[in-house]
């Protein structure tokens, strides 16, 4: 077994209004869900603080330290690729989580369709990606850059691209029925301590999550999708998604 290198990224848990903070809120607003599909857990920083509610929590990632994933509080783990190994049997999930990993897939709507059957009737799905229309990337596609990093929008692990609506698309397009789209601000504490929860200039992050919300499209950096199990007949066409 690979022992799973140290992540690029710092967990985003103590901020209200990160998107690992809005998936551990979504999921529970949802009412019924018990056992949930962790898919790209990484270093299980979501998985284990659901996990510490009381969740029944599975992760799949193809780096996954099983061991550490256990002592984290996930009931199992599977070190696999999703796209090429198959899919373990496993009881039926009331939540799949894709946590930004579709960006990192090469066919993320063939991910999405084939972990379908594992969820039950009336099972949700929370994705989250990045959005590459975000201003930041706008403004440097106009001034003739494509910044290549090692995390964040322009990843270069990441082998996808999506907007607001593209991202909207392929979770439609794998016949499921959006009931709530979301966006986040720019992680302003991880680049200003100063505005983080409880400290002096905390209301700047408010403010700037309030404008982020009002211009989705533009502002939003990372794209957040509740969706369930879409029943023949009830999938549409939502060229903006639905309101948050």
């Amino acid at each position: 077994m690979k022992a799973a290198p140290e992540s690029p990224y710092r967990p985003k848990l103590n901020d209200p209004f990160s998107s690992h903070r809005r998936i551990i809120d979504l999921t529970r607003s949802l009412p019924g869900v018990r056992r949930i599909l962790d898919v790209g857990c990484g270093p299980g920083y979501t998985g284990a603080s659901l996990a510490a509610m009381g969740y029944v929590v599975v992760g799949i990632d193809d780096r996954a330290d099983i061991c550490r994933l256990r002592a984290l509080g996930y009931d199992t783990a599977f070190q696999l690729d999703i796209e090429r190994d198959p899919v373990p049997p496993m009881a039926a999930f009331d939540l799949i989580i894709f946590g930004d990993i579709l960006e990192h897939l090469r066919d993320p709507a063939q991910v999405l369709a084939r972990l379908r059957p594992v969820l039950v009737p009336g099972g949700r799905i929370i994705v989250s990606v990045p959005n590459v229309a975000h201003w930041t990337v706008r403004l440097a596609l106009l001034a003739g850059y494509f910044p290549v990093c090692n995390r964040g929008i322009l990843d270069r692990s990441h082998l996808r691209f999506f907007t607001f609506d593209s991202a909207c698309r392929l979770v439609e397009a794998a016949d499921f029925q959006i009931e709530r789209t979301e966006v986040t601000p720019i992680p302003l504490p991880l680049l200003w301590e100063a505005t983080a929860e409880g400290r002096p200039f905390a209301v700047l992050h408010m403010l700037n999550t309030w404008i982020t919300r009002s211009w989705k499209r533009v502002l939003g950096y990372q794209i957040l999708i509740l969706a369930s199990l879409a029943t023949r007949g009830d999938r549409r066409s939502l060229p903006g998604g639905p309101s948050n």
